[in-house]
């Protein structure tokens, strides 16, 4: 395998994204993408493929070697600018895939006082 570049398009949605790789088959969520279908210099398109997580309108192509495609990214209204405007991952050997997260923020729990009447 190569290299996979994997872009992410933020949307205003609930869920987690999570991937896994191993070899050409690309596990996102439930579903298996097998990407060894896809010969160099030829393009699917995301709306011929059944994965809620593929960008609408997208492609998932193969050039020089290189597979590309684009997944959707959760966000909420208060995420991240880095969330927001993502860089591409490239992930170039087997296992889950790093994708990123909105910082987990710390909540205090104030304890009610106990008063006697």
């Amino acid at each position: 395998m190569e290299v996979i570049i994997i872009k992410l398009f933020a949307v205003l949605m609930d869920g987690e994204l999570t991937a896994s790789l191993k070899g050409e088959r690309l596990t996102v969520g439930e579903d298996v993408l097998d990407l060894s279908m896809i010969p160099d210099g030829y393009q699917v398109h995301s709306n011929d493929i059944e994965c809620k997580w593929l960008a609408p309108m997208s492609v998932i192509e193969r050039n020089n070697g290189v597979l590309s495609l684009t997944l959707k990214l959760p966000v909420t209204p208060d995420s991240p600018e880095s969330m927001r405007n993502p860089e591409p991952l490239a992930v170039t050997r087997d296992g889950p895939v790093s994708i990123p997260r909105a910082p987990v923020v710390a909540v205090s729990v104030i304890k009610p006082i106990e008063v006697e009447v």
